[in-house]
């Protein structure tokens, strides 16, 4: 098949000058990504033509049906499997590949509203050229030099970020890659030893499991760690005492340690207290007893034996850690009773931890607990581990976390037992701030709730965490 490109433009963009991609010979170019299969964005396109060379399709082909072939060292294309997946099982046809790395766009189209925003909805094909405008994901040629060795590229009003950013990177031989808050982005020095980390020139990812690599186009980069020497934070430790650890109802910074703690903030839309059968009052909302004998424990070991010994707290089944522990001795731990019904139950947990510094720090909260099932008079009590309530569901579980303003902490969408939330730094004054919350909704009689808080100091990236076990009570 003859070329497509005009003499002109071949004697510009053709040569017998070998290009470097590999980043180790030409360092230079290794914002390119290296060779075609090193970068997520590679595809292969095709298009097909009659005998006439009359273009009848341009479509993708699946990265299924090509491959690196190491003996001929090249790209293997299944042009019978390609041909076919498109519609093409008979006749003669000429096809032309084309080796393509996206850069900016990409060769699908997008659906947008009246705002040039990107809409995920269900489309309406009524709402098309009306409400709704189907635009594809490239850039428009608004200019060409007259040496055709230039062009000028224009976006679409498409109010996207990724759509804007990589338009602009696409002229930058240097891009600024800034990794995930997730775990999975975690890098360390490599050595078998503590000496051997710190005197190590080599990195790698921390987390084995996900394998993350480190993308050709980097070599030869810079990686930058911020916030590696802390120099910002000079405030005196607070004084405080170990009686006033987890009992103040703000959480209190520039303290020698971190150490996380929460207490009962209010109940909330008319929930009522019962007397318990200490000291006939509803409970310490601090949660005292129990903050000083479960502080040190660790959530997923086994409590150990000399404190098990107590006999002031019951298991439910043949586990001994924290969440097997079904019901705390009232005369003990002064747990909080509320009333069950009329309304139900919803309760607010402040964090009123103490932190090194007024930092950046991630709240992680997790609801953990037992439900009693009531025998009656001819059997026995059973326990079951609580389960949440659907959003919106009115029967089934036994607590559901709520979230009725930026305040609180959101519910993780894939662990409804757990609700998360990170409160920047510089938010409070006198070595005093408003730490995170969290507001539950209680189901049924006879619930334990036991209130697991992780925070972490995101400059530091040290954690600290507490569990305090069936805490809360419901009754009739």
């Amino acid at each position: 098949m003859s070329s497509k490109l005009k003499e002109f433009d071949k004697e510009l963009l053709l040569s017998n000058r070998k290009f470097e991609y590999n980043s180790s010979i030409s360092y230079k170019n290794a914002y390119f990504g290296g060779y075609f299969g090193n970068d997520s964005e590679d595809y292969v396109e095709v298009l097909i033509y009659d005998i006439n060379d009359n273009l009848l399709e341009t479509s993708v082909a699946d990265s299924t049906d090509y491959y690196y072939d190491d003996e001929k060292g090249g790209i293997k294309l299944k042009t019978g499997t390609i041909l076919r997946k498109l519609g093409y099982d008979r006749g003669r046809f000429k096809v032309t590949y084309n080796f393509l790395r996206k850069l900016a766009g990409s060769y699908e189209t997008v659906v947008t509203d009246e705002n040039d925003e990107i809409f995920n909805g269900d489309v309406d094909i009524n709402q098309i050229d009306k409400s709704l405008f189907i635009k594809e994901n490239k850039y428009i040629s608004h200019e060409i030099s007259p040496s055709r060795t230039e062009i000028r590229l224009v976006p679409q009003k498409i109010k996207n970020e990724k759509y804007i950013r990589d338009f602009y990177r696409l002229a930058a031989t240097n891009k600024k890659v800034v990794a995930s808050p997730m775990d999975s982005s975690n890098i360390e020095f490599v050595g078998d030893t503590n000496s051997e980390k710190r005197n190590s020139k080599t990195i790698k990812f921390s987390n084995s499991e996900t394998n993350p690599q480190f993308e050709d186009s980097m070599k030869n980069g810079k990686i930058i760690i911020p916030n590696v020497f802390i120099v910002g934070y000079e405030s005196p430790p607070t004084p405080i005492s170990p009686e006033e650890l987890g009992k103040t109802p703000s959480e209190l910074t520039g303290t020698e340690a971190l150490e996380a703690s929460f207490y009962l903030d209010q109940a909330v839309d008319g929930t009522r207290f019962t007397d318990n059968n200490l000291k006939n009052a509803p409970g310490d909302i601090f949660f005292s007893p129990a903050y000083d004998i479960f502080k040190n424990l660790n959530y997923n070991q086994d409590i150990p034996m000399a404190i098990q010994n107590f006999d002031t707290f019951d298991f439910q089944g043949d586990g001994r850690k924290i969440e097997d522990i079904r019901n705390l001795k009232d005369s003990a731990f002064d747990p909080i009773w509320v009333k069950r019904n009329d309304p139900e139950p919803v309760l607010d947990f402040a964090s009123n931890s103490t932190l090194r510094a007024d930092a950046a720090t991630t709240y992680t909260w997790e609801v953990f607990g037992w439900d009693k099932d009531d025998g009656g008079v001819f059997k026995k009590d059973s326990y079951d581990r609580i389960q949440p309530r659907d959003v919106g569901a009115t029967s089934g579980g036994s607590f559901r976390i709520i979230t009725p303003s930026a305040e609180y902490a959101t519910r993780t969408p894939e662990n409804s037992f757990k609700a998360s939330q990170t409160i920047a730094g510089e938010t409070g004054s006198d070595n005093e701030r408003q730490g995170s919350k969290l507001r539950v909704e209680l189901f049924g009689n006879g619930l334990r709730i036991g209130i697991k808080l992780t925070i972490k100091d995101n400059t530091s990236n040290q954690t600290s965490t507490i569990a305090l076990p069936a805490i809360i009570e419901t009754h009739n």
